[in-house]
């Protein structure tokens, strides 16, 4: 799972705040061979249900304008 920068805002603004970013992201998502069914992407929200905000991604993408994300690695049953 990628978790995108800017989870504390609802809704999350990163279209708006960090447009080349959010195309960085989209364009890796699109072309890694992720198996079939086992990637998502998106804000805290959209993917663990929970809205976190002040992460190490929203520093880095804000004052560096250096596209980031939070990998998480799990196990669905």
């Amino acid at each position: 799972m990628w978790i995108y920068p800017f989870n504390g805002r609802d809704p999350n603004d990163i279209a708006e705040r960090a447009p080349f970013a959010l195309l960085a992201f989209e364009d890796i998502g699109d072309e890694a061979n992720f198996p079939e069914g086992m990637s998502k992407n998106g804000n805290a929200k959209d993917i663990i249900g929970e809205k976190i905000g002040g992460d190490c991604d929203d520093y880095v993408l804000s004052e560096f304008r250096i596209p980031s994300v939070t990998a998480e690695l799990g196990k669905e049953n």
